[in-house]
Protein backbone atom coordinates (compact mmCIF):
# COMPACT_ATOMS: atom_id res chain seq x y z
CA UNK A 1 0.00 0.00 0.00
CA UNK A 2 2.84 1.85 0.49
CA UNK A 3 3.24 1.47 -2.91
CA UNK A 4 -0.04 2.60 -4.12
CA UNK A 5 -0.27 5.90 -2.04
CA UNK A 6 3.33 7.16 -3.11
CA UNK A 7 2.22 6.71 -6.66
CA UNK A 8 -1.32 8.35 -5.68
CA UNK A 9 0.72 11.31 -3.92
CA UNK A 10 3.26 11.21 -7.06
CA UNK A 11 0.56 10.98 -9.40
CA UNK A 12 -1.31 13.74 -7.10
CA UNK A 13 1.93 15.86 -7.00
CA UNK A 14 2.05 15.68 -11.07
CA UNK A 15 -1.59 16.37 -11.01
CA UNK A 16 -0.84 19.63 -9.01
CA UNK A 17 2.05 20.41 -11.44
CA UNK A 18 0.06 20.46 -14.69
CA UNK A 19 -2.64 22.21 -12.94
CA UNK A 20 -0.63 24.71 -12.30
CA UNK A 21 0.92 24.75 -15.68
CA UNK A 22 -2.73 24.82 -16.94
CA UNK A 23 -3.50 27.38 -14.63
CA UNK A 24 -0.24 29.40 -15.90
CA UNK A 25 -1.16 28.94 -19.51
CA UNK A 26 -4.67 29.99 -19.15
CA UNK A 27 -3.25 33.15 -17.03
CA UNK A 28 -1.45 34.03 -19.66
CA UNK A 29 -4.46 33.49 -22.14
CA UNK A 30 -6.12 35.94 -20.10
CA UNK A 31 -3.69 38.30 -19.95
CA UNK A 32 -3.28 38.15 -24.18
CA UNK A 33 -7.27 38.25 -23.91
CA UNK A 34 -7.30 41.06 -21.85
CA UNK A 35 -4.35 42.52 -24.23
CA UNK A 36 -6.19 41.55 -27.35
CA UNK A 37 -9.67 43.42 -25.75
CA UNK A 38 -8.04 46.51 -25.05
CA UNK A 39 -6.64 46.96 -28.31
CA UNK A 40 -9.15 46.10 -30.17
CA UNK A 41 -11.04 48.31 -27.98
CA UNK A 42 -8.56 51.32 -28.51
CA UNK A 43 -8.97 50.38 -32.51
CA UNK A 44 -12.58 50.61 -32.09
CA UNK A 45 -12.62 53.53 -30.35
CA UNK A 46 -10.27 55.16 -33.01
CA UNK A 47 -12.50 53.75 -35.90
CA UNK A 48 -15.46 55.87 -34.09
CA UNK A 49 -13.63 58.50 -33.70
CA UNK A 50 -12.44 59.02 -37.33
CA UNK A 51 -16.14 57.87 -38.13
CA UNK A 52 -17.42 60.94 -36.08
CA UNK A 53 -14.88 63.36 -37.70
CA UNK A 54 -15.67 62.37 -41.13
CA UNK A 55 -19.30 62.32 -40.34
CA UNK A 56 -18.56 65.93 -39.09
CA UNK A 57 -16.58 66.90 -41.85
CA UNK A 58 -18.92 65.71 -44.43
CA UNK A 59 -21.46 67.41 -42.60
CA UNK A 60 -19.47 70.48 -43.41
CA UNK A 61 -19.41 70.15 -46.33
CA UNK A 62 -22.88 69.40 -46.83
CA UNK A 63 -23.43 72.98 -45.02
CA UNK A 64 -21.00 74.64 -47.03
CA UNK A 65 -22.87 73.15 -49.96
CA UNK A 66 -26.04 74.36 -48.40
CA UNK A 67 -24.90 78.09 -48.78
CA UNK A 68 -23.72 77.90 -51.72
CA UNK A 69 -26.79 76.92 -52.54
CA UNK A 70 -28.14 79.75 -51.19
CA UNK A 71 -25.84 82.17 -53.14
CA UNK A 72 -26.59 80.60 -56.17
CA UNK A 73 -30.04 80.79 -55.71
CA UNK A 74 -29.84 84.52 -54.85
CA UNK A 75 -27.54 84.97 -57.89
CA UNK A 76 -30.15 83.22 -60.09
CA UNK A 77 -33.13 85.22 -58.92
CA UNK A 78 -31.09 88.77 -59.27
CA UNK A 79 -29.64 87.01 -63.18
CA UNK A 80 -33.36 86.58 -63.53
CA UNK A 81 -34.55 90.25 -62.68
CA UNK A 82 -31.59 91.57 -64.91
CA UNK A 83 -33.39 89.71 -67.24
CA UNK A 84 -36.49 90.75 -67.09
CA UNK A 85 -35.49 94.42 -66.99
CA UNK A 86 -33.50 93.85 -70.23
CA UNK A 87 -36.26 92.25 -71.87
CA UNK A 88 -38.14 95.29 -71.11
CA UNK A 89 -35.20 97.55 -72.45
CA UNK A 90 -35.04 95.28 -75.69
CA UNK A 91 -38.98 95.96 -75.66
CA UNK A 92 -38.50 99.87 -75.38
CA UNK A 93 -35.96 100.14 -77.76
CA UNK A 94 -37.58 98.04 -80.74
CA UNK A 95 -40.48 100.60 -79.95
CA UNK A 96 -37.51 103.72 -80.69
CA UNK A 97 -36.02 101.34 -83.14
CA UNK A 98 -39.96 101.64 -84.97
CA UNK A 99 -40.91 105.18 -84.28
CA UNK A 100 -37.39 106.08 -85.61
CA UNK A 101 -37.92 104.51 -88.75
CA UNK A 102 -41.10 106.24 -89.39
CA UNK A 103 -39.43 109.41 -88.83
CA UNK A 104 -36.95 108.10 -91.64
CA UNK A 105 -39.30 107.42 -93.92
CA UNK A 106 -41.04 110.89 -92.97
CA UNK A 107 -38.02 112.71 -93.57
CA UNK A 108 -37.13 110.76 -96.58
CA UNK A 109 -40.48 111.89 -98.28
CA UNK A 110 -40.07 115.56 -96.60
CA UNK A 111 -36.39 115.25 -98.58
CA UNK A 112 -37.75 114.18 -101.94
CA UNK A 113 -40.35 117.25 -101.36
CA UNK A 114 -37.58 119.68 -100.25
CA UNK A 115 -35.14 118.40 -103.44
CA UNK A 116 -38.38 118.84 -105.89
CA UNK A 117 -39.21 122.51 -103.82
CA UNK A 118 -35.49 123.13 -104.30
CA UNK A 119 -35.12 122.54 -108.05
CA UNK A 120 -38.43 124.70 -108.32
CA UNK A 121 -37.33 127.88 -106.42
CA UNK A 122 -33.47 127.20 -107.83
CA UNK A 123 -35.32 127.69 -111.10
CA UNK A 124 -37.20 130.88 -109.96
CA UNK A 125 -34.30 132.26 -108.40
CA UNK A 126 -32.37 132.04 -111.53
CA UNK A 127 -35.18 133.09 -113.34
CA UNK A 128 -35.77 136.12 -111.22
CA UNK A 129 -32.09 137.24 -111.31
CA UNK A 130 -31.61 136.51 -115.16
CA UNK A 131 -35.01 139.10 -115.42
CA UNK A 132 -33.22 141.54 -113.12
CA UNK A 133 -30.23 141.30 -115.30
CA UNK A 134 -31.98 141.63 -118.60
CA UNK A 135 -34.24 144.69 -116.73
CA UNK A 136 -30.79 146.55 -115.53
CA UNK A 137 -29.35 145.59 -119.13
CA UNK A 138 -31.60 147.53 -120.92
CA UNK A 139 -31.74 150.70 -118.13
CA UNK A 140 -28.67 150.80 -119.43
CA UNK A 141 -28.87 151.02 -123.18
CA UNK A 142 -27.58 147.53 -123.86
CA UNK A 143 -28.51 146.45 -127.25
CA UNK A 144 -28.68 142.78 -126.44
CA UNK A 145 -30.70 143.05 -123.88
CA UNK A 146 -33.99 142.32 -126.12
CA UNK A 147 -32.87 139.26 -127.60
CA UNK A 148 -32.14 137.65 -123.82
CA UNK A 149 -35.29 138.59 -123.31
CA UNK A 150 -36.91 136.41 -126.51
CA UNK A 151 -35.13 133.67 -125.39
CA UNK A 152 -35.86 133.69 -121.76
Amino acid sequence: MENDTTIAMQFMLKLNEYQQEIIKSMNYIRGDIHELKCELKEEIDDLRQELRDYKEENNKRWDENDKRWERNEKRWDENDKRWERNEKRWDENDKRWERNEKRWDENDKRWEKYEANRKEDKKFLIDTLINYDISISAQLGDSNAEKMRKLV
